[in-house]
């Protein structure tokens, strides 16, 4: 029917068919199998040929409800569905809700938490086997699965587990939840939760016009619908937060903590942690005015890249720009600016000396190369400062920001950051795409034939620490290759065993690591004489020698060359070519070229 199959219900006048609806496609179950009535049930804009499968159905009128699945019969798959608070949490959400139960509203500090119920739905009509429940993601600690849900869930059953929010300081906490499965399309089916930890503070109000009353300090009373609530601290005005036809409202609200009657003032779709801030308030008819709401006082808050960081967070991240990245010891540096923002009703004043201060054991490695303003404005007020990070030594650099202001309860405003110092790596020059012809019979051959190869580190006067490493990458023969070194060029050895010297102008460089043997690499561990010269020098003196002076394995070898420095670099590697040709193909090759 219209090009497309339909289906009707076994034992019912219920029709399963593809209509043009609107422009477009869509799948309909519905009583008959026709749009004209509008008497359809759900509908699911797609062109596929067939409904199986396909989800996010929307319902048509008030007569239906639910989340149809459809499967073909001797088809056999599972299908995950999982629902929190009773509704469904699509795969791959990112924005939580109080109503899917995947916002978990505001705790106190770290001493509170708040534990969630999810329930995994298997639609399809095979065993659903959940491999693993995990939670990913900056905050992922705040986080703990608890109560595991079955391995296995069979066709039409389910499984629930918990999630418990327990964070470890304040401020608002995101992750992801992952459920590993055997669904063939959502196989990882996941979706971001959120919670708030909040210290108490008072709230600050004004331009209400009508009633001027509700204007001044309103104090903090606890937790009210997973949200914190405050009163006026003479009237008897509430703000909160509540559920209004599965969407959440802040409420400012005469008497009582009820919106769903007709007393309240104000109020604002929102699910943020904290009215503070908010604007464009929709006004009840018996109320006037623009509502204005800060934290009574000054407060402090920081960001970095447009993400808050929260005070005492010691855990830097890219994200917020408290992890500066990697950085070159001998040349580079890297500039991050952040934001001090006052969410308060009065200004905040930073009073230390300096006003934004660097400490810690890599303290040095950070400077603030821009301080910000000393008073910040109230309500939203803004000022930047920017810290350079220059370091000094290789590795993971740390060191602490420290902001003395006059907020009640954050001061200082401290918080963690680094970096990573990366040496320069040292490069081998003139030597990468070399080749050496060797014959049957040769013997003991340097392998740089071309301009004279020669070593640069611009951060490293010694390679003291690092490796030279030479191997034949590809072509080897273990039975007939050996690498060595040639000691007539001023390079010459103790022994050929692990652990003797390696000379260069009787000055000790390193010490061979293995033994010099065939078909083993050459490795030399440098020491502090490993000057770029005398590590040169080395390299120039690196041989290659085929023992097999009957009937050698002709053909390529390729030798890799790389060196490390000791600091933390390590070069590119450099290959030579070394052609090997035995002694009768050498003959006929001149026989070929000879005049007759």
């Amino acid at each position: 029917m219209n090009e497309l199959q339909y289906w009707k219900h076994e034992s019912q006048s219920y029709y399963v068919y593809n209509e043009a609806w609107y422009g477009s496609r869509s799948w309909h179950i519905g009583v008959d199998n026709n749009i004209a009535g509008d008497d359809f049930l759900f509908y699911r804009e797609s062109e596929a040929g067939s409904p199986a499968g396909l989800e996010n159905w929307s319902t048509w009128g008030s007569s239906s409800s639910g989340a149809p699945y459809i499967v073909e019969e001797g088809v056999t798959s599972p299908e995950i569905e999982v629902t929190g608070n009773g509704v469904t949490i699509s795969d791959g959400n990112t924005s939580p809700r109080m109503v899917l139960h995947t916002n978990f509203g505001s705790v106190e500090g770290a001493s509170g938490s708040r534990l969630r119920t999810f329930t995994i739905e298997n639609n399809g009509n095979a065993d659903l086997v959940i491999s693993s429940v995990t939670i990913s993601g900056n905050d992922a600690s705040d986080f703990d699965v608890t109560d595991f849900p079955d391995t296995t869930i069979s066709a039409g059953g389910n499984s629930t587990f918990n999630v418990n929010f327990a964070p470890a300081d304040t401020g608002e906490k995101t992750a992801t939840l992952l459920i590993v499965n055997n669904d063939d399309d959502e196989g990882t089916y996941d979706f971001s939760i959120k919670g708030d930890s909040y210290t108490p503070k008072t709230i600050s109000v004004s331009g209400i016009t009508t009633p001027s009353a509700a204007n001044g300090t309103y104090i903090h009373q606890g937790i009210l619908n997973e949200f914190q609530y405050w009163k006026h601290e003479t009237q008897g005005y509430y703000i909160y937060n509540e559920a209004w036809y599965s969407a959440r409202y802040w409420y400012i609200n005469d008497a009582d903590t009820c919106g769903n009657d007709t007393d309240y003032f104000f109020y604002k779709g929102s699910e943020d942690a904290v009215p503070a801030g908010l604007t464009s308030w929709q006004v009840s008819s018996n109320a006037s005015g623009s509502p204005e709401m800060a934290y009574a006082g000054p407060e402090i808050n920081v960001l970095g890249n447009g993400v808050d960081i929260v005070s005492g967070d010691a855990t830097p991240q890219t994200s917020d720009y408290t992890d500066f990245g990697s950085v070159d010891v001998s040349s580079g540096t890297v500039s991050r600016t952040f934001t001090i923002r006052n969410t308060g009703a009065q200004d905040l004043s930073l009073n230390g000396n300096p006003l934004v201060a660097v400490s810690g054991t890599n303290g040095s490695d950070f400077s603030v190369t821009l301080q910000p303003d000393s008073v910040v404005a109230a309500n939203t007020g803004e000022t930047t400062f920017t810290v350079q990070f220059d370091p000094s030594g290789a590795g993971v650099r740390v060191a602490g920001i420290s902001i003395d202001n006059d907020d009640s309860n954050e001061t200082p405003y401290i918080f963690a950051i680094q970096g990573t110092g990366v040496n320069a790596s040292p490069v081998i020059n003139s030597l990468d795409g070399d080749s050496l012809s060797y014959s049957e019979g040769d013997g003991v051959a340097i392998i740089d034939q071309g301009t004279a190869v020669s070593v640069t580190d611009a951060d490293s006067s010694d390679m003291d620490g690092g490796v030279l490493t030479v191997s034949i990458s590809a072509g080897k023969d273990a039975a007939e290759d050996k690498l060595c070194f040639y000691t007539g060029a001023g390079v010459t050895l103790s022994g050929i065993t692990s652990g003797c010297d390696v000379s260069v102008d009787n000055t000790v460089v390193g010490t061979l690591d293995g033994t010099i043997a065939l078909g083993a690499d050459l490795i030399v561990t440098l020491g502090s004489n490993s000057t770029a010269a005398n590590v040169a020098a080395l390299i120039a003196a690196v041989a290659y020698e085929n023992t097999d002076i009957d009937n050698p394995t002709t053909g390529v070898r390729t030798l890799d060359f790389t060196l490390s420095d000791g600091d933390g670099g390590t070069s590119t590697t450099a290959s030579v070519a070394v052609t090997l040709r035995s002694a009768v193909s050498m003959m006929r090759l001149s026989l070929r070229v000879r005049p007759s």
